[in-house]
């Protein structure tokens, strides 16, 4: 019996430098296959099942948003930053300045995806669609402060640092207003990774 490829699929590569070319294009978001991402895809299908026909659509822009060096919308701070901030890395450094530019422009239009799906939604998924919208919202915030703070345009001054402070303990306002820190499981999921950032960025700007 044949067997049928399925929807989206690809053949394998034909040798190892060609399958290690493919690797490295899924880790950096380049893979996109047209047979899932095109208008008409199974990406929008889905969506449109999940969200329904008039909310998909948005949903499914928020999918497909990619930045031109691979970065997708920070629906969760843990990877891209909490993470390097435990391991030490200073994330105020000219070499990052790019990744969050790119990360707080994907973030931001996928924050307005959100904004357009929501009044089309009711019920569960409503809430929690409104939920993936309050934690890019957040990530916009945190990423907004590492781009204007980025060392890029040359050391922080004392003002400048003090500013950045400033900025934090604002964020760390606007959680302890706008969230509960009541978790289920010990470590808190992405949102247990909030707080500790703030803390962290703020030893950086000392």
């Amino acid at each position: 019996m044949a067997v049928l490829p399925a929807p989206g699929s690809r053949a394998l590569p034909g040798d190892r430098r060609r399958a290690l070319a493919a690797l490295q294009r899924i880790k950096q978001g380049r893979f996109r296959l047209p047979a899932v991402y095109a208008p008409g895809g199974l990406l929008e299908s889905i969506c449109a099942r999940l969200f329904g026909p008039a909310a998909g659509k948005p949903m499914a822009e928020l999918y497909r948003l990619q930045s031109p060096d691979g970065y997708a919308p920070t629906t969760g701070i843990w990877y891209p930053i909490t993470r390097r901030l435990w391991n030490g890395i200073d994330l105020f450094e000219a070499t990052f300045d790019g990744e969050w530019r790119q990360r707080l422009a994907m973030t931001v239009r996928a924050r307005g995806c959100v904004a357009r799906a929501l009044p089309l939604l009711e019920g569960g998924l409503r809430e929690d669609v409104a939920w993936l919208g309050r934690c890019l919202d957040v990530a916009a915030r945190l990423l907004g402060i590492l781009t204007r703070y980025n060392r890029s345009r040359g050391r922080l001054s004392p003002a400048a640092r003090r500013a950045c402070r400033r900025d934090l303990a604002g964020l760390k306002r606007y959680l302890a207003g706008n969230f509960r820190f009541v978790f289920t499981d010990p470590l808190g999921g992405d949102v247990g990774a909030w707080k500790p950032a703030l803390a962290l960025l703020a030893r950086l700007c000392r």
